[in-house]
């Protein structure tokens, strides 16, 4: 039994706002609600289409369902190129009151019809093309059987492509998930390698002004007969949106840095140090640097080394150095365990490649250090990659 209130006299609301899933999907009924102040306002809720294709069921009262036209999902009638919308920019809106009521309210909320929004990548980054709204959409489609989904390609005419393949360096073009929102997961995302063959035409075609353009396509069955379309069939697709494919942005790496492990050494040159022995200690590793960015050569290298301790604490005499024997911009340089930066190599003078470094240990006398057999002394070198255009991770 419902309970009926009946006031004296209508009250006319004062504001009107509007509850809305932000993303939604062509032909799927979503749920809305109309939120007025003061909450026993009397004003009739009417929801209106406006521009849209939108059909509200009930088209009156405070909340409803909506649904929009499958227009939205044409690739003819729409493209989305925009990659801060997932989808047709709409609106849902209502007023309360009718035209005879001085104080009507009226208010609307944005909704993306659709779910993907337009992706723009460098050829030599890689993609992975996420989908928006798929939590909403698995609710509202009440459906709790799985989906099957299928992305189709077009190219910037509209005219349909052949789906590329793995070997094309695309992946996760169909599949079969247990929930729609199981597609952004990296087993199914719709992901493209870097640099890949599929990229590089992707490219080509952006420089032409035509980018290449996708959408995806869910089927799925209902999970009741009272959801049961004629075939028991439910399928949803998202709108059309553009890969925007830019030229290799390129990247300047620190690839490799030099592990000097120097093994074991005489205890002799520990006390008596190695600065002046004939022989010293000395090992080789491999340094290697990778610029692929286009016309530039503004990078340096900068090395800095901590002081040799044990895991215990115990430190060695000060002024200990790493000579660093290389084809670098100085061919030797001499790195002191005191945790200063030293250029090794700048962009003027070197060009990326892999060196072999041959680092020698000079040690200082510590004939006062009390150590012990198989006793270790470490060392932290940080080397640092450095430009004007980008930020390295620094390496150690």
């Amino acid at each position: 039994m419902a309970k009926v209130v009946v006031l004296p006299k209508p009250v006319p609301s004062t504001n009107l706002a509007i509850s809305v899933t932000p993303v939604v999907f062509s032909t799927v009924a979503y749920d809305s609600k109309a939120n007025i102040t003061p909450n026993n306002s009397t004003d009739l809720v009417q929801w209106q289409t406006g521009s849209y294709k939108t059909t509200y069921l009930p088209a009156n009262g405070r909340q409803t369902k909506f649904v929009f036209d499958k227009t939205y999902v044409d690739p003819a009638t729409f493209v989305n190129k925009d990659t801060a919308v997932a989808g047709y920019p709409a609106k849902v809106a209502a007023i309360a009151g009718d035209t005879s009521t001085p104080s009507r309210n009226s208010a609307s909320a944005p909704v993306a019809v659709g779910g993907l929004a337009a992706s723009r990548v460098a050829q030599d980054a890689g993609l992975k093309w996420q989908v928006s709204g798929l939590s909403d959409l698995q609710t509202a489609s009440e459906s709790t059987n799985p989906w099957k989904y299928q992305w189709q390609f077009f190219d910037g005419d509209g005219k349909k492509l052949t789906t590329p393949t793995t070997a094309q360096g695309v992946t996760h073009t169909s599949g079969t998930i247990a929930t729609i929102d199981a597609l952004n997961s990296d087993q199914n995302i719709l992901t493209f390698a870097r640099d890949s063959s599929f990229m590089k035409d992707a490219a080509a075609a952006t420089t032409k002004g035509k980018p290449y353009r996708a959408q995806v396509t869910f089927t799925t069955t209902a999970s009741d007969d009272s959801k049961k379309r004629a075939d028991n069939t439910i399928t949803v697709s998202s709108n059309v949106a553009e890969l925007q494919v830019t030229k290799p942005a390129g990247k300047l790496s620190l690839d490799q840095v030099p592990n000097f492990n120097f093994g074991d050494i005489n205890v002799s040159q520990v006390y008596n140090g190695t600065k002046n022995a004939a022989k010293k200690p000395e090992v080789t590793s491999n340094l290697a640097i990778s610029d692929t960015r286009v016309g530039a050569n503004d990078w340096q290298l900068t090395v800095n080394m901590t002081p040799y301790k044990t895991v215990t604490g115990t430190n060695l005499v000060a002024g200990n150095v790493l000579r660093l024997i290389s084809d670098l911009d100085t061919s030797n340089t001499d790195l002191i365990d005191n945790n200063t930066p030293v250029t090794v190599a700048t962009s003027a003078k070197t060009k990326p490649a892999v060196w072999p470094i041959k680092a020698q240990l000079l040690l200082n006398a510590n004939p006062n250090i009390d150590i012990f057999n198989h006793q270790r002394f470490i060392s932290t070198v940080t080397w640092n990659l450095s430009s004007n255009q980008v930020a390295v991770p620094t390496a150690q």
